[in-house]
C-alpha cells in the first residue's frame, strides 16, 4: 500500500526524468543541426559505407544520396564508386564477395 510520501516521491521521481528527457532532446537536437550545418553525417552511414569528403572544401559528397533519389541501383552505385575508389570502411570495394555462384545473399 503506498503512503502519501510514496506518492510524492514517485511523482518526483517522474517529473525528474521528463525534465532529464527533455534536455537530452535539446541536445541531441542541437547537435544533429550542428552536424548537419557543417556537412556531416549524423550516425554511422549506411550499408558499411564510410563518408567521403572533398579535399579543398571539406565538404560531405552527397552523391550517393542524390543518386539514389534519382533511381540508381545499390550495386550499380557500388560498382560506379569502386572504379572511383572509393571503399568500405573494411577497406575493400562494394561491388560484391567475390562469389562467382551468384548465391550470396548481398551479391545475387
Amino acid at each position: 500500500m503506498l503512503t502519501p510520501r510514496d506518492r510524492r516521491e514517485l511523482i518526483d521521481d517522474a517529473d525528474d526524468s521528463e525534465h532529464e528527457s527533455a534536455k537530452i532532446a535539446q541536445r541531441i537536437r542541437r547537435d544533429m543541426a550542428a552536424d548537419a550545418a557543417e556537412g556531416r553525417p549524423h550516425g554511422v552511414c549506411p550499408a558499411g559505407l564510410r563518408p567521403v569528403y572533398d579535399e579543398p572544401t571539406g565538404k560531405l559528397i552527397v552523391e550517393l544520396f542524390t543518386l539514389l533519389r534519382g533511381g540508381r541501383s545499390f550495386r550499380g552505385l557500388a560498382k560506379d564508386f569502386e572504379a572511383k575508389g572509393y571503399v568500405q570502411r573494411t577497406g575493400v570495394g562494394g561491388a560484391g564477395c567475390g562469389e562467382k555462384s551468384g548465391g550470396c545473399a548481398g551479391c545475387g
